[in-house]
C-alpha cells in the first residue's frame, strides 16, 4: 500500500470523517490529513491555503459524492479552474454510500478522478486501490 504524504477527506458526515481519518492513519496510507466538512470548505481551504504554501497540495483527495450546497462533482467542476499548481498532483477518489451507475458514468469524465469506492473506507480497500503514478 503507498504511503501519501497529504490527504484531503471532503464529507459531509462528521462520523464518517472520524472514522476514515482514523483508518487513514492506522493503515499508513497518509501522513498529513486535513478534513474539510464540505466541498465549499476544501475548495476556500485549496485556494487561500495550499496555492499558498504548496507543501500542502494533496497527494490524494477523498471526495464523498452527496453533499449539501456543493456536491463533489461540483467541487470537481469548480476545482478544475483552481491553478494547476494545485490540481496536477492530486488522485481524486470518489467516495459514495450507494454504488449509483450515473454517478460512476460522471465521475469517469474528470481525469482526476482514478477510483470510486462504496463507503465506508476499510483497510482491504485502501490496500486494494490502484493510484496511478
Amino acid at each position: 500500500m503507498a504511503l501519501f504524504e497529504n490527504v484531503l477527506l471532503i464529507d459531509d458526515n462528521e462520523i464518517n470523517n472520524v472514522m476514515h481519518e482514523r483508518l487513514i492513519e492506522i493503515a499508513g496510507f497518509g501522513e498529513k490529513i486535513v478534513v474539510m466538512p464540505s466541498g465549499v470548505d476544501a475548495l476556500t481551504y485549496l485556494k487561500n491555503e495550499v496555492v499558498n504554501d504548496l507543501s500542502k497540495v494533496p497527494d490524494i483527495i477523498f471526495l464523498d459524492i452527496r453533499m449539501p450546497i456543493i456536491d463533489g462533482f461540483g467541487f470537481l467542476a469548480e476545482y478544475v479552474q483552481l491553478p494547476e499548481t494545485i490540481t496536477r498532483k492530486p488522485k481524486v477518489v470518489m467516495l459514495s454510500s450507494t454504488l449509483d451507475e450515473q454517478d460512476y458514468d460522471k465521475a469517469k469524465g474528470f481525469p482526476q478522478v482514478v477510483s470510486f469506492l462504496v463507503k465506508p473506507l476499510s483497510v482491504d480497500k485502501l490496500s486494494a486501490l490502484e493510484i496511478p503514478a
